[in-house]
């Protein structure tokens, strides 16, 4: 009898792209046990000539990452859509595959919804897209590509995690009941909604992560609270 052995054809290498700093992209990266790397220079909301720069300098960033660790599986977030073109052109030379993370601003935005062309074009040769929600998904179904609706995973918050991985509470433990809406004030999100059921349960304290526009920020309930954006620790910790 032949003894098994497991095959000995190398693991899929796959890795996360993205052009921004997104914790998602960093959730699924690790979750599947791949890379996640931030492709960013400057900073956000660079003017138009300057902007231009930046994705120049960031597509050639993003060729040189594939072209150094050549993966056969590739995940990238889009909006900008502009940061799958430099993995699908190595997609194919390089018979790779692609996913496509796809933000509800692709879809909700003004200035990404003009480019749904391109991202159509792109998200078609796709060997998956990940879409945030059902109402995503029903504006991608008349494209005729491969997607599903993968909503954000949660963070790993096991008893088994080392103490100081474990994160840290934003205060001391509160009399009052505290509640957290995770928010990052895009147009799908209904932080109005959520405003006015914090204005009727004064009993309760709400922390809003992520940074909210000033118009929102001047008239926020007073059991609102605002956190501002997160370290993975601190998130992890509310």
């Amino acid at each position: 009898m032949t003894p098994y052995r497991p095959s000995q054809q190398p693991a899929p290498r796959a890795l996360f792209l993205s052009w921004a700093k997104l914790r998602r992209a960093d959730t699924i990266a690790g979750r599947l046990g791949i890379p996640s790397f931030t492709v960013k220079f400057f900073y956000r909301g660079t003017p138009p000539l300057l902007t231009l720069w930046k994705y120049f300098l960031q597509t050639a960033r993003t060729l040189f990452l594939l072209l150094w660790h050549r993966p056969r599986v590739v995940f990238v977030t889009s909006p900008p859509v502009f940061a799958v073109l430099p993995v699908y052109l190595y997609a194919l030379l390089f018979r790779a595959r692609y996913v496509i993370d796809c933000h509800s601003g692709c879809f909700l935005e003004d200035h990404w919804k003009r480019w749904s062309r391109l991202q159509r074009f792109f998200s078609r040769r796709a060997a998956l897209n990940l879409v945030h929600n059902p109402d995503n998904a029903k504006i991608v179904e008349p494209w005729g590509c491969n997607s599903t609706v993968f909503p954000s995973l949660p963070p790993d918050l096991s008893f088994d995690r080392p103490a100081e991985a474990a994160g840290r509470p934003l205060a001391a433990p509160r009399q009052r009941p505290v509640a957290v809406y995770i928010c990052s004030f895009k147009n799908d999100e209904p932080v109005e909604t959520f405003l006015a059921a914090a204005r009727e349960a004064p009993g309760i304290d709400f922390l809003v992560t992520g940074r909210a526009p000033e118009e929102i920020e001047a008239r926020l309930p007073a059991n609102v609270k605002l956190t501002g954006f997160l370290g993975e620790d601190e998130y992890n910790g509310l």
